[in-house]
């Protein structure tokens, strides 16, 4: 099984988020991020948004989607829930 079909096996038994992060785990492939990486991440997703002009959107390994840019919220018409 090649690394690509193995990312994607949670997807066929429909997992998310919490339970694709156990998944994992089980099979014995820690996804954990030491504090200074997600520092870095932020960086560079900051970037990623700041340099394109297009839709766009971050996943992780586990194709949780993280976040997404306006152009995406748009294209999608996504409609965020108003604070009290």
């Amino acid at each position: 099984m090649t690394g690509g079909q193995f990312q994607n096996l949670p997807n066929s038994f429909q997992l998310d988020g919490t339970e694709k992060e156990e998944f994992f785990n089980a099979a014995g492939l820690v996804t954990e991020r030491l504090e200074s990486e997600e520092v870095e991440w932020a960086r560079v997703i900051f970037e990623f948004y700041k340099r394109i002009d297009f839709p766009g959107f971050v996943v992780d390994e586990l194709s949780n989607v993280h976040s997404l840019n306006s152009y995406m919220v748009e294209l999608l018409e996504i409609e965020f829930e108003k604070p009290f």
